[in-house]
């Protein structure tokens, strides 16, 4: 038993599963994150930075915040998948946003855009 809980020590427990979302767009998102039956987290994400969930992935929706959201982007949502270690990240270039996921070894999952028709 002892050699058995030294192994144990050793070799280490499995690393915790998480999925982390990162905010590089110009503007804070509004982000519900959706884990099967177990139900979500709302997060508000500011410029530059992040939230992980730990466990699972799941589904991620993405909204963007402030004077541009509702009027001038109708208040479009875009949903990603991500995975256990994957992550989303938001980007914004002049006034296209994008929102990609990642699997865990860093190779594109799914992606969704759209663009804030005023200003």
């Amino acid at each position: 038993m002892f050699f058995g809980v030294l192994a144990f020590v050793i070799k280490g427990a499995d690393p915790a599963q998480a999925a982390c979302v990162h905010n590089k767009a110009h503007y804070s998102i509004s982000v519900n994150f959706r884990r099967g039956n177990i139900g979500g987290n709302n997060w508000t994400i500011y410029v530059g930075e992040h939230q992980c969930c730990p466990g699972e992935g799941g589904k991620v929706y993405v909204r963007l915040m402030g004077a541009h959201a509702g009027k001038e982007i109708d208040n479009h949502e875009c949903r990603v998948d991500v995975g256990a270690h994957g992550w989303v990240t938001v980007y914004q270039y002049g006034k296209h946003i994008t929102v990609k996921s990642r699997y865990k070894d860093g190779s594109d999952r799914m992606e969704c855009s759209f663009t804030i028709v005023g200003d």
